[in-house]
């Protein structure tokens, strides 16, 4: 009969769940009212459940203390004994003009390493400071290229990159000239374009 009238099912179904609903509803009230009934007859004073929170929380913040202190420690830790050291050096650079086109060597050395080590990773920056004169203007875009020579002279890796001296029209040239006549004369600024 029930496989028949689904509506007829879903009200027993509702029925049972609605018996079973108030009988944990009334096992929990007369759980809890014991419970504050209890509570009241044993209350403390106010003074000792305020002193017995205090404590709890200056206990919670000294675990919570410890454990970013213990944090600090330990990423310290890490940070100075695994994690490698960036190698940094600047150095200047002293053209050769004598080939067809202007070299420079430099060999990047640590004092702590040596050599680079294989596989490390490298970000070098290149900046050139050159005078601002007519031949330089008409230069043109240049190429600026690094390459990394291995110890017996392979080269292992290169990158080359485009340069050109910032164009100034001759008017604005002569007017840049003039307002900064006096700091040239005296020395303390150069004419001069950095890449």
């Amino acid at each position: 009969m029930h496989l028949l009238c689904p509506f007829q099912t879903l009200r027993h179904i509702r029925g049972y769940l609605m018996t079973m609903l108030l009988r944990m509803w009334n096992a929990t009230f007369t759980t809890v009212t014991s419970a504050v009934c209890g509570g009241l007859e044993t209350q403390k004073s106010l003074a000792v459940n305020v002193g017995f929170a205090l404590f709890k929380s200056i206990y919670v913040f000294s675990i919570l203390l410890g454990i970013l202190l213990s944090g600090f420690v330990l990423s310290g830790f890490m940070m100075k004994h695994l994690v490698e050291k960036p190698i940094k050096t600047i150095e200047s650079l002293s053209f050769d003009y004598t080939k067809p086109s202007s070299v420079a060597l430099v060999p990047l050395r640590s004092s702590s390493v040596g050599a680079i080590p294989y596989g490390h990773k490298v970000q070098m920056t290149v900046s050139l400071t050159m005078p601002d004169s007519e031949y330089n203007n008409r230069l043109g875009v240049f190429q600026v290229r690094v390459e990394f020579l291995s110890a017996n002279g392979d080269v292992t890796a290169s990158s080359s990159h485009p340069c050109m001296l910032q164009f100034k029209s001759l008017p604005i040239h002569y007017m840049q000239t003039f307002l900064r006549s006096a700091p040239l004369i005296a020395g303390i600024q150069l004419e001069t374009q950095a890449h």
